[in-house]
Parts: structure tokens; C-alpha cells; sequence
């Protein structure tokens, strides 16, 4: 088998979308419920993939933003990519204070990449590839 993306199906779609569609009508649950990160996952994270004050990162699946916050307060400029049109609501009225992230709502893979350059992608803090070469 190669490492190759998995082609989507009728059923496999319909089972992404009512998960999907499962945690955007919980949104508010959902920030209300979901622990808070430890302080030593962001300072390792800043570290580890080298990241200075400003950088413009870009999150995948940002939710309600609970692990976009930390990063704001910290001086990065995020670009948020969220699938549920409540989630990213949610997200966009938990991060007002800050006007260097952005929470577009949509799928990451319809999404249309306008201009940008950020330094970390990140899915809901896994790490999935440095951007910087975009």
C-alpha cells in the first residue's frame, strides 16, 4: 500500500461530515469542557520549531481557539482554517482581542491560500509540517 491519501467515498464523506457536524453543534460545550493546555506544551512547541514574536502561524482546526489563544497572547499572528461554521464563531468571538488572527470558517482542502507565508502549521497542536517554504 502507498502512502497516498485514502479516496473519499459516499459513506467515508458522510461519516466525516456528521462527526464534523457533531462537534459544531456542541461548540459551546465544547470550550466549556475541553481542558486547557499546560503553559510547558506551548513553550516547548515555540521552541522546538524555532519560532520568534510575530510569526504568522496557521492552525487547521482551531475550534474554539482554546489552543490559539496561547499562541496569540505570546505575539503570533494566526491565520485559523475551521470546518464548523459555529466553531469558528465561537472561535472568532473568543479571540476578538487579538487582530493578528484571522478564523476563516471552512475545509482546510477548499480553502482558496491566499498570499501567505506562515511559519508552523499546526492541527490542533500535532505538528504537521513547517510552512516557511510556502
Amino acid at each position: 500500500m502507498s502512502g497516498g491519501a485514502v479516496p473519499e467515498t459516499p459513506q467515508t464523506k458522510s461519516a466525516r461530515e456528521r462527526l464534523g457536524s457533531t462537534f459544531d453543534r456542541a461548540s459551546d460545550l465544547y470550550q466549556r469542557a475541553r481542558p486547557e493546555y499546560p503553559a510547558e506544551v506551548f513553550e516547548r512547541l515555540i521552541r522546538i520549531a524555532g519560532l520568534r514574536f510575530g510569526d504568522h502561524l496557521l492552525e487547521v482546526g482551531c475550534a474554539t481557539g482554546k489552543a490559539t489563544l496561547p499562541l496569540a497572547e505570546r505575539g503570533f499572528r494566526i491565520t485559523c482554517i475551521e470546518a464548523g461554521e459555529q466553531l469558528a464563531a465561537a472561535g472568532r468571538r473568543n479571540l476578538a482581542a487579538f487582530p493578528g488572527v484571522d478564523v476563516v470558517a471552512g475545509r482546510f482542502e477548499d480553502w482558496p491560500n491566499p498570499p501567505l507565508r506562515p511559519c508552523l502549521c499546526s492541527d490542533r497542536l500535532a505538528l504537521a509540517r513547517s510552512c516557511c517554504a510556502l
